[in-house]
């Protein structure tokens, strides 16, 4: 169906976004990219299906441009809601952990419940006594009403952080409320 609705609505940007979203699903990761350059082609300034695109360039294993991707969605709106952190998947997947880090304690200073951003911090950092990280994850599992995913992926970060800290049954113990 989006197929037919982008063969039939060929200036529509939407509907090739539509249907590079519905290939990348179905791992069909080259026609997906075809599909998302033509709704560039339609309105270069489409976020979403640059955010899109930088997804299947991940998946395909072209960091950089998918890089250029994702920093275009963020020079285009700063405060999309997913472009940001896959920005810094990126920069983990290049190596590139001190970006990585600072563009992850930036978006934990606009949004201390970043459940994403506290994941892939606990990644790609040690934790030492005190680490005043550790606080602000605790703090976050305590506002009122976290989402299932808010709990789950700060369960699993503290579980790493307690791990690094050698406090073993602790670190489990997140595990297991995480699964």
């Amino acid at each position: 169906y989006f197929e037919y609705v982008a063969e039939t609505n060929k200036e529509d940007a939407q509907a090739w976004n539509n249907y590079g979203n519905a290939l990348r699903t179905l791992f069909s990761y080259d026609a997906a990219l075809i599909a998302y350059d033509k709704a560039l082609e339609i309105n270069p300034a489409y976020m979403e299906a640059l955010n899109g695109r930088g997804g299947v360039l991940m998946a395909l294993c072209q960091i950089d441009d998918a890089m250029k991707s994702y920093q275009k969605v963020i020079s285009l709106a700063p405060n999309h809601p997913e472009a940001p952190i896959n920005l810094v998947y990126a920069y983990v997947a290049n190596g590139d952990f001190d970006l990585a880090k600072e563009m992850l304690e930036d978006l934990l200073a606009k949004n201390p419940r970043h459940a994403d951003a506290h994941h892939q911090f606990s990644r790609i950092h040690r934790y030492q006594k005190g680490d005043p990280h550790l606080d602000a994850m605790e703090q976050a599992l305590k506002t009122p009403n976290p989402s299932l995913k808010e709990t789950v992926l700060i369960h699993h970060a503290l579980g790493k952080a307690h791990a690094d800290l050698k406090n073993h049954k602790t670190a489990f113990d997140h595990w297991t409320k995480a699964n």
